[in-house]
């Protein structure tokens, strides 16, 4: 199960907010009794009440702060989308999900000619799309991080 922000930032808004007013209501009620008791409670609850405010000003932010990572991810996908010709993009659907993958084993899954994917790859690879590496006779492709 994943905990995200805004449902912390929620849970500490709500008792931090609920502390406060609790804490203010309580001022009233106790002014009729004896002093001692009064000025227990009242110091106590002078420090009581930053502390829900505090607790309601972290809950807030933590609400509200927007995430990033996804709005990054979102803008750079977008814009990767536009840049790429529909083979590129069929060579990173193939990718996705694999660390690397043989050039042979691309140039059959998608039914391409050796002489095209190899352009293809040259293209992407310097646009740092995905990242080439020769071992011997073979080529491996790997996708760089985040496609």
């Amino acid at each position: 199960m994943e905990i995200n922000n805004k449902l912390i930032g929620a849970l500490l808004s709500i008792i931090g907010a609920v502390g406060t007013f609790a804490s203010i209501a309580m001022m009233i009620p106790l002014q009729g009794y004896c002093p001692l008791v009064m000025e227990f409670y009242h110091q106590l609850l002078l420090v009581m009440i930053p502390l829900f405010i505090i607790l309601l000003a972290i809950g807030l932010y933590l609400y509200m702060k927007k995430d990033k990572i996804k709005f990054k991810t979102i803008i750079k996908a977008t814009k990767i989308e536009k840049i790429l010709t529909p083979d590129e993009r069929r060579i990173i659907e193939f990718l996705k999900g694999k660390k690397s993958v043989t050039q042979a084993d691309i140039r059959r899954g998608l039914d391409l000619p050796r002489a095209t994917l190899s352009i293809l790859l040259s293209r992407m690879e310097k646009r740092k799309l995905i990242r080439k590496e020769r071992i011997g006779k073979t080529n491996y492709v790997t996708p760089m991080e985040g496609l």
